[in-house]
């Protein structure tokens, strides 16, 4: 389902009184199905009412913030990356702070309003955690409603999936955010002088945007501690581990727009047809260039960031690894 049509179903339903008391929401925790999620959680909270969700008043910017107190959103921790038992209800031994997710559910809402509480990586929680879930959402406090979100639907309980609406989010094609988009495709775009000096600068610009990752997964990563209680037990290495994870996610969308670029000149120089080609507003530009490519380069090029691709992922240094391959690429420039 495409999530302008999911949030036209879930406002219908919003306003004849039929939302259920739970929804899995199938497709990225961090990305469509969080987005979907927000948008939910604003239209029951926005001053508009039934027009709303406007994006604008304190509700909505304290909702897309995740700072509304209506609103409970409970992420994975450790190193196991589990929504345990302990994020659910009160436990002996546990010293993660409240609030715990299904007491919170059992409270009533600031001014009477919906609460929404969101499982993000649904998937994620353990045993204990998913059979006390479970007998909250057999008979969920009214005006109360609960958000699965996750891209692996299959792991969760076949019990916890009868009990909930599912809808199964189409993902967009995954792109980099500006300003690193704009960034990689100027590199891409701008060609280089031959050799290993223009190599190296080429290389040296796009690991300017990977440092740029670098400080926005660490700052993701502190935003998730401010607003989710239930991360303090995680120590330094932990953290680490989880801006590592988040920087290694954004990377990957770099190696792709690479890749994109790429698989571009090659479908263009073996004759595909325009329609085909990912970045459309480049088009007259990787038309002329792969005129000037033959098809064996075309394909060494594709091949080529695909080696990259795996010699980053076994932790090589990045800058080596970038100015190797900007040396043996052709990009077909005049």
């Amino acid at each position: 389902m495409h999530l302008d049509d999911a949030k036209k179903l879930l406002k219908q339903a919003s306003a004849t009184g039929r939302l259920a008391h739970a929804y899995l929401l199938t497709g990225s925790p961090r990305g469509v199905a969080a987005e979907l999620a927000v948008f939910i959680m604003q239209m029951l909270a926005c001053h508009q009412g039934d027009a709303g969700p406007c994006g604008v008043c304190d509700h909505c910017r304290q909702v897309a913030a995740h700072s509304w107190c209506n609103n409970l959103w409970v992420y994975p921790i450790k190193k196991s990356r589990i929504i345990s038992i302990g994020q659910m209800r009160k436990t002996e031994g546990m010293t993660i702070d409240p609030p715990y997710f299904l007491t919170w559910l059992g409270e009533t809402g600031f001014a009477e309003g919906w609460k929404v509480g969101v499982l993000a990586g649904a998937d994620r929680m353990n045993e204990p955690a998913a059979n006390a879930f479970l007998k909250m959402l057999e008979e969920p406090p009214d005006r109360t409603l609960i958000l699965l979100l996750t891209d692996a639907p299959q792991i969760l309980l076949p019990t916890i999936r009868s009990r909930c609406q599912r809808l199964d989010l189409d993902e967009p094609p995954p792109e980099l955010d500006e300003p690193w988009r704009s960034e990689v495709l100027a590199v891409l775009a701008a060609g280089r002088p031959p050799g290993p000096v223009g190599a190296m600068a080429a290389g040296d610009r796009l690991l300017q945007v990977l440092q740029a990752m670098k400080e926005q997964a660490a700052e993701w990563v502190g935003a998730e501690q401010e607003v989710d209680a239930s991360v303090v037990d995680e120590d330094d290495d932990v953290l680490e581990a989880r801006v590592s994870a988040r920087y290694r996610e954004l990377r990957a969308l770099l190696v792709l727009a690479l890749q994109r670029w790429y698989r571009d000149l090659l479908a263009l120089r073996a004759g595909a047809p325009a329609t085909i080609v990912h970045y459309q507003a480049h088009l007259d530009l990787l038309q002329a260039r792969a005129q000037r490519l033959t098809l064996a380069q075309a394909l060494a090029n594709v091949e080529g960031i695909e080696a990259l691709a795996r010699q980053l992922e076994r932790s090589l240094t990045e800058r080596s690894v970038l100015a190797y391959w900007m040396d043996r690429i052709v990009d077909g420039a005049a």
